[in-house]
């Protein structure tokens, strides 16, 4: 299942039908202390592969208005710093 589920497009409307557990092992970077114990996935509606946009770039820090505005992306990796134009 798990297989199956990364494969679906970002945005898209699925239904599932989950049992809610407490893990044995918590993970310590999450907040959350409960999991959900999938046992059925359904997709409604699967979104267009690539959208105009995606939620998690609308939602990202704008650092550079300037570059932001001429189409240029900034990313940071470590201590280097490269722009790439969209």
């Amino acid at each position: 299942m798990v297989g199956y589920s990364v494969k679906v497009p970002n945005e898209s409307i699925v239904e599932i039908k989950a049992k809610v557990i407490k893990p044995k092992v918590p993970v310590q970077a999450c907040t959350q202390k409960i999991e959900l114990e999938v046992q059925e996935f359904w997709v409604l509606n699967k979104s267009a592969p690539i959208l105009p946009f995606q939620i998690d770039v609308a939602s990202r820090l704008v650092t550079n208005q300037a570059a932001e505005d001429a189409g240029v992306e900034e990313h940071k990796e470590g201590e280097e710093s490269m722009a790439v134009v969209t």
